[in-house]
């Protein structure tokens, strides 16, 4: 029995629509590939807590198996730390179960590319006309920011 169903070269992920524009400005600027900025916004958003529940999947959308063993791991974790995956492997092949982790993966990816894309607004930039410095600038500073609120 598998229990990496995130391994599967058959099971995409579809992003939210909400954040397509932080996606494409991402990837355009940064050269960052999508399941990348998935991660980027998922650490961000479960780190702050924040989910974003209201979301339309109709955005960019990748293959888990993208994901190295690492990601993989982080988002298992989290699977397990929200009491949504437990010890018995069974939870793994559970398609309700997978259905709602990858829901609440979403969700926290989307609140964290939104908590992202407000910061890269700071600076009075529409995020559409911010150039690599900028992106780069504003990731650094959420990070020094959080650092400071609630280190790890």
């Amino acid at each position: 029995m598998d229990t990496n169903f995130l391994s599967s070269g058959t099971s995409l992920i579809k992003t939210s629509s909400n954040v397509e524009d932080v996606y494409e400005v991402l990837s355009r600027e940064l050269k960052m590939k999508t399941h990348s900025i998935f991660m980027l916004g998922f650490c961000i958003g479960y780190h702050s807590g924040q989910k974003c529940e209201h979301l339309e999947l109709k955005g960019k959308e990748f293959r888990s198996s993208y994901l190295s063993e690492k990601q993989q791991g982080i988002l298992y974790a989290v699977g397990i730390n929200e009491g949504i995956l437990d010890e018995d492997s069974a939870s793994y092949t559970d398609p309700q179960k997978q259905q709602a982790l990858r829901k609440l993966w979403l969700e926290y990816s989307a609140s964290g590319l939104l908590q992202l894309k407000a910061k890269f607004e700071e600076n009075g930039k529409a995020l559409g006309d911010q150039k690599k410095i900028d992106l780069l600038s504003g990731i650094l500073q959420y990070f020094i920011d959080s650092k400071e609120e609630i280190p790890f």
